[in-house]
């Protein structure tokens, strides 16, 4: 199913190959991965027809792809990155994903081909560079390790364990695992994500989502564990997504910001910047009548609670990651999430949620 959803875009099977490889699992899928490449080699390289202009990325990760798998193809597949004195441009270097890309596939020339050797000694250069002035530790990993030994040289099974590790980066990326408030509960998150929507085709909508709750948990520990009133008054300023304000928060919050802002401008859809991570004011409120021991109405704590349980930005971002096309009277009624179902599902979310803590229902819920 994956391999057919991808039939229009070339690189994303490249990609998907490149990962099943990596894996170590691509022998279950041989029939689909020889059929792939076959209608690649002859799109792009059969006959005197050279390969169409792509990106270096798509161009390094075709040719080492096809030649593992005996496909003659010719290095001057290469020869568009090059300029009139046959060196690669330095301008190709401002990209490390693809300098990475070509010297992953330099490893697989034959003797005598000119142009990959230089791709090596150019993509060897500019690496050894990046990692001695990069802060980006988890790209930086990924290059030293192929600078100790190129993927061609590796063992495989040996390699997916690493593939593995290093790939589930986003957590310790975001510099929230250092904080010792913040819960680890990235597997959890994708835990519930598979409850909630476990068809293959909604996998992106699964890793987004887990993102989202990863960083619900955190955030909510910082309103009810770590923060001050006074620090809670700058942080929920978030609203206003001003990155410069951010120099007024401590470490802690920084970090949190930043990795929510970098969060929803990937999502990039402005609603979600407007209106879709409005639950920190409603936090704000709960931290205060936690402070001033002030106990609300039962109205009153349901009307606030049903927003700081998260269920309707949940939601709504799910909402957008599974929906398309997304219609304009849609974006109106979730704006301020109108629809009453949406109420009522973070209203018994809340509810259940609080039974399982509670010390009176606990006896007569002792599963929750």
């Amino acid at each position: 199913m994956m391999f057919h959803r991808l039939v229009v875009d070339p690189l994303e099977q490249l990609k998907l190959i490149d990962v099943l490889q990596r894996l170590g699992v691509s022998y279950h899928f041989e029939h689909e991965i020889r059929s792939i490449l076959e209608n690649i080699y002859n799109t792009h390289h059969s006959g005197d027809h050279v390969c169409k202009k792509q990106s270096l990325y798509a161009t390094a990760l075709e040719s080492r792809l096809l030649r593992q798998h005996g496909y003659k193809v010719p290095q001057e597949t290469f020869k568009s990155f090059t300029n009139e004195n046959g060196d690669f441009k330095e301008c190709l270097c401002n990209n490390t994903e693809e300098v990475l890309a070509l010297y992953e596939a330099s490893f697989l020339l034959i003797e005598g081909e000119s142009i990959l050797e230089e791709a090596r000694h150019f993509a060897t250069k500019h690496l050894n560079d990046y990692v001695e002035k990069s802060k980006d530790q988890n790209l930086c990993a990924m290059v030293n390790h192929a600078l100790e030994l190129p993927l061609h040289w590796r063992m495989i099974r040996l390699e997916a364990r690493w593939f593995i590790d290093v790939y589930a980066w986003w957590w310790k990326s975001t510099g929230l695992g250092e904080l010792s408030f913040a819960r680890d509960r990235v597997v959890e998150s994708f835990l519930w994500t598979v409850g909630a929507t476990f068809e293959p085709q909604f996998g992106y909508k699964r890793r987004m989502v887990t993102r989202l709750y990863a960083l619900i948990t955190t955030i909510d520990n910082v309103y009810d564990v770590n923060g001050t009133l006074d620090e809670l008054e700058l942080f929920t300023d978030v609203e206003r997504w001003d990155i410069n304000a951010m120099e007024q928060l401590p470490h802690y919050m920084q970090l949190c910001f930043l990795t929510l802002y970098n969060s929803i401008s990937e999502i990039a859809f402005n609603i979600l910047k407007e209106k879709g991570f409005n639950s920190v004011r409603y936090l704000k409120r709960e931290a205060k009548w936690y402070c001033k021991r002030y106990t609300p109405s039962l109205l009153e704590y349901l009307g606030n609670a049903w927003i700081t349980i998260t269920g309707p930005n949940i939601l709504v971002h799910s909402y957008f990651l599974v929906t398309n096309p997304i219609t304009k009277e849609a974006l109106e009624l979730l704006e301020e999430y109108d629809p009453d179902i949406i109420r009522w599902i973070a209203l018994i979310v809340r509810l259940t949620y609080d039974l399982g803590t509670s010390t009176v229902c606990k006896p007569f819920f002792p599963n929750l």
